[in-house]
């Protein structure tokens, strides 16, 4: 038999076979299968397109691997349909990465994920501050599922709201300062010091931390049960303002002097001015 005619009669088998493989095997995206049946695609798919052109193989090897890889792939996937010890054994089963707010690092470490592979997954959906998520699942295919916390949003819900949110940067990763990080922020080892003994917290114990664009550290532990003590100066920045802005705004009326009354009335609007600029990042 010429070589061609070979080809041509084993890329149609080829072609054949697998049609009826996916046909049987339902409308799926490659992005919903897990990573067991992402590699019996591959696999399938290489046996097709190399047996089609490699002539030095025997038809009938070629053909009965090709036929093998496709009933156990569909087996595989039939099995885990029915029984869900099946299921959990090829594919998996999610795990829990975020619960509270806090990451658990042993099934970031289960999973073979790093601290920057994790960030990676939450900026892929959008998600650039630690501190807005409640809980996250990693799912069998490797995607990430987020909640987030109340009245948080991702930044392509939020844009146009507040405006444009800086992205955070991490300054301690592993209980490692970034100093590259700190440079950019503009601020230095002590004082990142300063604000872990703020919140009471011991540089060793931090697993990760992030800056925002505000100066607030948020920091995760590994030691779960510990919590890290709230600090946050915006909200005392914002009742100082108004209180400024309410002092103005009396002064203004009970000012005899009309040119004083006017600076004053200036002031506490520009004051309330502030005050509008400052309350949205005031969580």
């Amino acid at each position: 038999m010429a070589g061609w005619l070979e080809a041509f009669i084993r890329s149609v088998c080829s072609i054949i076979v697998l049609f009826l493989v996916f046909k049987a095997y339902g409308r799926r995206s490659f992005q919903d299968v897990s990573l067991f049946q992402g590699a019996m695609i591959i696999a399938l798919a290489g046996i097709a397109s190399i047996g089609s052109f490699l002539l030095t193989v025997p038809f009938m090897p070629f053909f009965v691997a090709l036929l093998l890889w496709s009933a156990v792939f569909l087996g595989a996937h039939r099995l885990q349909g029915k029984h869900g010890g099946a299921l959990k054994f090829f594919a998996g089963q999610p795990e829990t990465v975020v619960e509270k707010g806090k990451i658990k690092e042993d099934v970031l470490l289960k999973q073979k994920l790093t601290a920057e592979d994790f960030m990676r997954k939450l900026r892929e959906k959008n998600i650039f501050q630690l501190s807005d998520v409640e809980w996250a699942q990693l799912e069998t295919n490797g995607a990430l599922t987020v909640f987030l916390k109340e009245g948080r949003y991702s930044e392509a819900a939020s844009t146009g709201k507040q405006g444009r949110r800086q992205p955070p940067m991490t300054v301690i990763k592993n209980g490692q300062i970034v100093d590259s990080a700190l440079q950019k922020r503009g601020v230095t080892r002590e004082w990142l010091k300063a604000e872990l003994e703020k919140q009471e917290v011991l540089l060793g114990n931090v697993f990760l931390a992030e800056m925002d664009q505000n100066g607030q550290l948020y920091v995760d532990l590994y030691n779960d049960d510990i919590t890290p003590k709230p600090v946050n100066e915006l909200p005392l920045l914002r009742e100082s303002i108004k209180k400024a802005q309410a002092d103005l705004a009396y002064a203004a009326l009970t000012s005899t002097n009309r040119t004083n009354a006017k600076v004053y009335s200036r002031c506490a609007e520009t004051m309330q001015q502030v005050e509008n600029v400052v309350s949205p990042y005031v969580r």
